[in-house]
Order: structure tokens, then sequence, then C-alpha cells
């Protein structure tokens, strides 16, 4: 709307032309927001029936896939992504945001990306043979996936209340959506836990985790690392204790107790008394360097193995 400057004030006329013209653009305003947010959610349900395990090529699945643009019988990589937002009240109108900005985004390429919220988490299909309308970008495959996530990255990071974004991506490997899916979420979780944000990872990014992330069964990496840490980590689930916590950040910090009672925000004697529970509960001698090496690779796999499984 736009008024012209001057001393004189509005006519009785001009006055009511100007409530009807904000009645109507609050109306449209209110119209155009619903269908967005009706869009939204209808993306996200067809997400969420995919992730579940719906086969894409059932009729009903593919007809609702091709009322929003999306073709699912082509190969597609998974982007998650998750935002940095220090101010709790504010995360919710912050992933709107992103969301919104990440549909944009993907509103550019053909076949069109699926992009919804799920689980907590910016979620992206996007096809590996779409192709941006514009003609910039890398024609290379792995380095146009890295093009398109670091763009992703970008638009989460670019909404109010964001202090950054962690995307991450599946690799081109994976047979089904669901496996594509817990691939880029596992690399997501692994990749925060151990310290990286604010930036794009891939399985490859993260070594013998992201090889091991691409195992189909969680459970065989759990067993595997239960040969070491079973009784703590059944410790801190039957008492929400924080046992496995306290000893990865004891790792990270070098074995340092002071340095990590500092990340925990506790008492170093804290940290020396939890460390010799663990020591009690596993049988584990903390000191011996085998022993570091053993625990080490058992969280590990268990954050792996808890990475990939959906959360």
């Amino acid at each position: 709307m736009w008024l012209p400057r001057g001393e004189v004030g509005l006519s009785p006329l001009e006055e009511r032309a100007l409530e009807h013209a904000s009645i109507v653009i609050s109306l449209e305003l209110f119209r155009l927001r619903t269908g967005v947010e009706v869009e939204h959610r209808l993306r996200g349900e067809l997400l969420a029936d995919i992730l579940s395990g719906a086969s894409p090529g059932s009729r009903p699945l593919r007809e609702r896939a091709d009322r929003l643009g999306h073709d699912l019988s082509r190969p597609h990589v998974a982007f998650v992504g998750q935002l940095d937002v220090t101010t709790e009240p504010r995360r919710s109108l912050a992933y709107q945001r992103a969301l919104a900005q990440v549909a944009e985004l993907a509103a550019e390429y053909l076949p069109r990306p699926l992009v919804a919220m799920h689980k907590g988490a910016v979620v992206a299909l996007w096809p590996l043979d779409s192709v941006r309308a514009t003609s910039a970008g890398p024609a290379d495959g792995k380095e146009q996936i890295a093009h398109v996530a670091s763009s992703v990255r970008c638009a989460m990071a670019s909404v109010p209340d964001a202090e950054g974004a962690t995307v991450a991506v599946s690799g081109t490997e994976q047979r089904t959506f669901q496996q594509a899916y817990r691939t880029a979420r596992g690399a997501l979780n692994v990749a925060l836990r151990t310290g990286r944000s604010d930036t794009t990872v891939t399985p490859d990014d993260l070594g013998v985790a992201g090889l091991l992330l691409q195992l189909n069964d969680a459970r065989q990496l759990i067993a595997f690392a239960d040969r070491t840490l079973a009784e703590v980590r059944q410790h801190d689930l039957r008492r929400s204790s924080h046992l496995l916590q306290t000893l990865r950040v004891f790792l990270d910090s070098g074995l340092s107790k002071t340095e990590a009672a500092q990340r925990l925000n506790v008492h170093p004697n804290t940290v020396s008394q939890r460390l010799r529970r663990i020591e009690v509960l596993a049988g584990l001698d903390l000191s011996a360097p085998t022993t570091i090496v053993e625990v080490g690779a058992a969280l590990m796999l268990l954050d792996v193995a808890e990475g990939g499984q959906p959360t």
C-alpha cells in the first residue's frame, strides 16, 4: 500500500478506501500463509510415510507425490539439517523460517525435491538428477551434491535467531529412502557429538564412523560396544545418570579431569567419582592405554548405532 505525503488529512472516502484495501490485503496474506502451511503439512505427512516404510511405488503414495510435484521413481540423496538456536522460545519459529527458506531453494530445482520437517530437523529428499533452474554450479555429481548441501545450510543459517546450521548428506549408494535418511541422520548426530557443527558433513568426512553408518543393522554395533560398556550403558538408562557422557568428554579432553569438569560444568571431584564408578561397573582400568583405545572404539560404535537409529 502506498500513501502520498502531505499535510492534508484523508477524506472520509479515502479512509474507507484505505480500510477496505487493508482488509483485502490481510485476507490475501492469510490465504497465502494458509496455503503454504497446508503444503508444508502435506509434504511432511508424505515424507513421514515414506520414511516409516511405505512403498514409494504404491499407487496411493505415488499419486500423493505427483500432486505435490515429486517424482519418487528417481534415486534421491538425503539431507538432514539442524539449527543452532540458543534462545529456546524462538526455536520453533526459527525452524519454520528455515523450512520456508529451504523449500524456496528447492523450488528452483527439477525434479522438485521433497522438503519437510521430520523428527525435529529439516529433511530433504533430493533427486540425484535434479537440474538447477540456473546454469551456475559444478557439473560433477559429488561436487553438485556438496554445492546443494552448502546452499541448504546457508539458507537455514540465514534465518533470524540462528547462530549456525549443520547439514549432513547421505551417500549415493543407498537403495531406499529409509537407508538414505538413516545415513544422513546418523552422520549429523555423530558430527554433532564429536564437535563438528555449522558445516556440511558427508559419511566420507567421518572416516570409519561414516563407513559403519552405512551398515543396515545397528544392533550389531551395539552388541559389539556392549562387550565393553554394557553395564555402564544400562546404568545410565536405569538411573538417568551421565556416565557415558562423562566418559566421552573425558576422552575428548585428552584424559584431563579438570578440562572435562569445565566442559561438563561440574567439580573435578565429580568427574573422578564418575570415572571410578565406570571402572567398577565395566571392570576397566582407565589408566591403561589399551583400555582407552577399547573404550574409544566402543563409544564410536554407540555414536554410530544410536545416530543411525530413527529419532
